[in-house]
């Protein structure tokens, strides 16, 4: 029978709480004989660092006793900033930044190089990060016999909502079909219940989606630094688009002296961002960092930008994990009204949420930060604490080690 699982987060009057507490782990059996079935391919149509999910799976399945082998999409060329140690991947270079057809041709090389990453490893296990790699995921399923768990952290159809007809529909027909033959299903969405609803009864066949949260698993400092002093700064970091409010930042601050724009991470080239950022002369372009930069970066902000356009469905029910680290290092963060991370921000008091799209709010809520310093200091307070409650990994992962558990005994009974 095929199963999922689910975790239950609830943060009520203040308190969180997670269930269910097992061990599933501590009570399988030990695998019998199964040297050459323990490899499992985690697929993804990106870097792999270039989101916090990919590295949580990794430390996830390696930690339940399996062999990670990465089969990865470098469409920017930009290296490798953290990789964990004793990792096999396997890396696609090919841009796709330039034009259609050029990412078209992309998109079906990539399918054919999954293929033979998986032909190469013969895995037990093929974890899919996204529905952009399915074709690729599925083709030898009924020839290898593999398990395929697909994490549904970007669905393509939510993420294409702001689209006309028919390209939203036709990625959740697409991603309803590849759910409903999957082995298992995972997502890291804060709102879980719309996840479900996307899918719909069909897809989900009687199962739940496992819902595992983008939070950190990196160590963050025991106690976050003194809150920084000077120039206001504000973290604009991830995947900066003007769908993440790129250029709404710009236009908001641009020449404000007491505040400062550091952008962080990856910026497509063809969008003019990059142009902006060099007009403006109080912002920055860092580029791509390691954590431990990343994370000297983040204690040194006032306050983190999530400020996104929720007309795009995946964003408004979204868990960011740029959200958890600025919780984890104790800086408040700025999001859009009516997102889950503006729930979380106003149910505890760790940010600041405004309608997405007015420049002047932003502008006056920032001045009002500036010349109240200890309101800042509050929410930043607030944020670390409900982090520590929350929200840490070794919390958030246990569904993957759940499913990796039923996964193993699954593998004992058949050897």
């Amino acid at each position: 029978m095929v199963r999922a699982f689910a975790i239950g987060e609830s943060c009520r009057g203040g308190r969180c709480s997670v269930e269910p507490a097992w061990q599933a782990l501590d009570h399988a059996k030990p695998l019998k004989n199964l040297q050459n079935r323990l490899k499992v391919v985690v697929v993804s149509a990106g870097a792999l660092d270039a989101n916090m999910m990919m590295l949580n799976n990794i430390d996830a399945i390696q930690s339940a006793g399996f062999e990670v082998v990465t089969a990865t999409w470098d469409m920017t060329g930009q290296p490798v900033k953290t990789k964990p140690p004793d990792l096999r991947g396997h890396v696609f270079r090919y841009p796709a930044y330039f034009s259609k057809p050029s990412r078209l041709l992309g998109y079906v090389l990539w399918q054919f190089f999954v293929i033979g990453v998986i032909l190469t490893t013969l895995p037990k296990v093929v974890h899919s990060m996204d529905t952009h790699s399915c074709l690729g995921v599925f083709a030898l399923k009924p020839i290898l016999r593999y398990k395929v768990v697909l994490d549904f952290r970007d669905a393509l159809g939510l993420v294409l909502s702001c689209f006309r007809f028919p390209l939203p529909q036709t990625a959740k027909l697409y991603e309803r079909v590849y759910a409903r033959f999957s082995d298992y299903l995972m997502g890291s969405q804060g709102n879980n219940e719309r996840m479900h609803d996307y899918l719909g009864p069909w897809a989900l066949n009687g199962r739940e989606i496992a819902n595992v949260l983008c939070v950190p698993h990196f160590t963050f400092p025991v106690e976050p630094t003194e809150y920084p002093t000077g120039k206001f700064i504000i973290n604009i970091s991830g995947h900066i688009s003007a769908r993440r409010g790129a250029f709404l930042a710009l236009e908001a601050f641009g020449g404000h002296e007491d505040v400062v724009l550091e952008f962080i991470g990856d910026i497509p080239k063809q969008k003019g961002i990059l142009e902006a950022i060099g007009r403006c002369t109080n912002a920055v372009y860092v580029g791509k960092l390691s954590h431990e930069e990343y994370v000297n970066r983040l204690q040194r902000a006032s306050l983190v930008w999530l400020y996104y356009d929720i007309s795009i469905d995946s964003v408004a029910i979204a868990s960011s994990c740029k959200m958890f680290e600025a919780m984890a290092v104790g800086r408040p963060y700025l999001t859009s009204t009516g997102s889950w991370m503006g729930a979380v921000a106003e149910r505890h008091g760790l940010g600041f949420t405004l309608p997405y799209g007015d420049k002047e709010a932003v502008r006056r809520l920032v001045d009002e930060l500036i010349m109240n310093p200890q309101r800042v200091r509050e929410a930043g307070r607030h944020g670390r604490e409900t982090y520590l409650r929350c929200f840490t990994w070794d919390t958030a992962r246990q569904p993957i080690l759940r499913i990796y558990a039923d996964i193993r005994k699954q593998l004992n009974r058949e050897a």
